[in-house]
């Protein structure tokens, strides 16, 4: 009885997955701003945080990833986080390029 038991409590507490099917051929491609290059890579923007603001009291260098054109290495405004979103750089093809 407590193997029945012990089957039934694990199959409780695993989180169970949901499988939705849907039509990607009806959705937008997504290219670079800058070159049109459908395809993009991985890449991680460094934050720094200082010790005042940091939970653990000490400065904390923090990596987010973001995804950059595979051509030409520039960085779609709608992949970066919302504040890189909002501040305009005066020369934003500097800026923003990455070169890999």
């Amino acid at each position: 009885m407590s193997r029945r038991t012990n089957k039934q409590n694990r199959a409780m507490s695993s989180p169970q997955q949901t499988t939705v099917n849907v039509d990607l051929s009806s959705a937008d491609d997504i290219t670079c701003d800058s070159c049109g290059n459908y395809t993009f890579l991985p890449v991680m923007l460094m934050k720094r945080l200082s010790a005042i603001l940091s939970p653990t009291g000490q400065e904390a260098i923090i990596p987010m990833q973001v995804f950059s054109c595979n051509a030409c290495g520039w960085i779609n405004k709608e992949f970066l986080p919302m504040k890189e979103r909002e501040e305009e750089p005066a020369d934003d093809n500097e800026t923003r390029k990455i070169i890999v």
